[in-house]
C-alpha cells in the first residue's frame, strides 16, 4: 500500500497546492508572538508621549471640573462618552498597528493565503490511537525541546536584565513616587524588548524546523505520484487503449476508402499511396490512404481486388508519403507529376485496360 511505502519523492505542485488549501503550511506561532511583542513595545515607544499627554489633559480636566459635573443621567452619559472616546483614541492606533504587524509576520511566513479548512471540525483528531502516536512523535518531542529552550532563554534574559538594574531597584525608596514609576516602567519596557528579541531568535530556529518538517510530511511515494498522475491526466493504460482503438478505427476507414481511389502510387515494397481526384470537390488530387511495408502491402491488395491501377514510381511515392497526410491535397510541387500520372491512368481507362501492375511512362 502507498501508506506503507517509503516516501522519498519531492511533493508535486498539486500536493503543495492541496496542502495550502487545507491550511497546512510551515509557520511558527512563536514568530508571530515575538513580532507582536516587538510591535507592541515599538508602538508604546512611539505613541507613549501622546498617550501621556492625552491622559494628563483628561485627568487635569477631571480635577478642575469635578465639582461642576452634572451627576444626572445626561451628565453621566456625557462623561462616559468622553471616557470611551479617550480609550478608543488611545487603543485604536495600538490595535491597528498590532494587526498590521501580525499580518506582515504571517504573510512573510506563508504568503497571502486565506483558508477556512482548519476551522472545520475534524473528528479524526479524536482518535485515541493517533493521539497516542502524536504524543511520542518527533514533532511532539521538538515542541517540548523548544518549550524548555524558551523557558531557559527567557529566564536567562530576565535574570541578567534584573541583575544589571539591581542597584537601582534597591535605591528606589530614595526617589519620589513619580520617578519610581518612570524607572520601573523603563526597566519593564527594555526587559520585554530583550525577551521579544530572544523569542524572535528562537522563533526563526523554530520556523526553519517547521519548514523542514512540513517538507518531510509532504513527501510522496512512487505510488502516490502514479495515482496523482492517473487522477490528473488519466490512467496511461486507459489512454493507450483509447489511442489504440482510435488508430484501429482510422486504419479501418482508410482501408475502406482504398476501392474509391483513382490510382495507387507505389514503391515496390516500401510505400503505397492511394489518390483520388474529384474536380467538384477539390482543385488537386487527395491522398485517401497511405502506408508502408505491411500497410502498403494491404493497400495494394485491396487495390488489386477493386481493380484500381497500381503505378510504381519510387521518387513520387517517397515524396507523397513524406509530405502529404491522409485527407490532404497533393501540394503544387508534386501536382505536375501526379497530373501526368492521372492523365496516363485516364488514357488507360479509355482504352479499357484496367487492373494489373502498370509501369508509369
Amino acid at each position: 500500500m502507498a501508506d506503507d511505502e517509503e516516501k522519498t519523492e519531492e511533493p508535486t505542485p498539486k500536493r503543495r497546492d492541496e496542502a495550502r488549501k487545507k491550511g497546512q503550511v510551515a509557520k511558527s506561532q512563536d514568530l508571530t508572538k515575538a513580532a507582536l511583542m516587538l510591535a507592541g513595545m515599538g508602538l508604546i515607544y512611539a505613541l507613549g508621549g501622546g498617550i501621556r499627554t492625552k491622559l494628563g489633559r483628561f485627568m487635569g480636566w477631571c480635577f478642575e471640573n469635578i465639582h461642576t459635573v452634572n451627576f444626572s443621567e445626561e451628565g453621566i452619559n456625557s462623561l462616559l462618552l468622553s471616557v470611551i472616546s479617550l480609550v478608543i483614541g488611545i487603543l485604536a492606533p495600538f490595535a491597528i498597528g498590532l494587526l498590521f504587524f501580525v499580518l506582515v509576520a504571517c504573510i512573510l511566513q506563508v504568503g497571502l493565503k486565506v483558508s477556512f479548512e482548519t476551522l472545520k471540525p475534524n473528528f479524526g483528531k479524536l482518535d485515541p490511537i493517533k493521539g497516542f502516536k502524536n504524543i511520542f512523535s518527533t514533532s511532539a518531542l521538538m515542541r517540548v525541546v523548544m518549550s524548555l529552550l524558551k523557558l531557559a532563554v527567557i529566564g536567562t534574559v530576565l535574570y541578567y536584565a534584573i541583575a544589571n538594574e539591581i542597584e537601582i531597584v534597591f535605591a528606589l525608596h530614595t526617589f519620589e513616587v513619580v520617578t519610581i514609576f518612570a524607572i520601573i516602567g523603563d526597566m519593564v519596557f527594555w526587559m520585554v524588548v530583550k525577551m521579544a528579541i530572544a523569542m524572535l531568535v528562537l522563533a526563526i530556529i523554530d520556523l526553519i524546523y517547521q519548514r523542514y518538517n512540513h517538507e518531510k510530511q509532504l513527501k510522496m511515494s512512487h505510488q502516490e505520484i502514479k495515482d496523482e498522475m492517473k487522477q490528473s491526466e488519466g490512467d496511461p493504460q486507459v489512454k493507450a487503449r483509447i489511442h489504440r482503438k482510435m488508430m484501429e478505427n482510422t486504419f479501418k476507414r482508410m482501408m475502406a476508402s482504398v476501392p474509391e481511389a483513382d490510382v495507387v502510387v507505389a514503391n515496390p515494397t516500401h510505400f503505397a499511396i492511394a489518390l483520388k481526384y474529384d474536380a467538384a470537390i477539390s482543385d488537386a488530387p487527395i491522398v485517401i490512404a497511405k502506408g508502408q511495408r505491411l500497410i502498403a502491402k494491404r493497400i495494394k491488395e485491396l487495390a488489386k481486388e477493386a481493380g484500381i491501377p497500381i503505378v510504381e514510381d519510387k521518387p513520387l511515392a517517397r515524396a507523397l508519403f513524406k509530405t502529404v497526410e491522409v485527407g490532404e491535397q497533393v501540394p503544387p510541387a508534386l501536382f505536375r507529376a501526379v497530373a501526368k500520372l492521372l492523365g496516363y491512368i485516364y488514357r488507360m481507362k479509355n482504352k479499357k485496360k484496367r487492373g494489373g501492375l502498370v509501369k508509369s511512362g
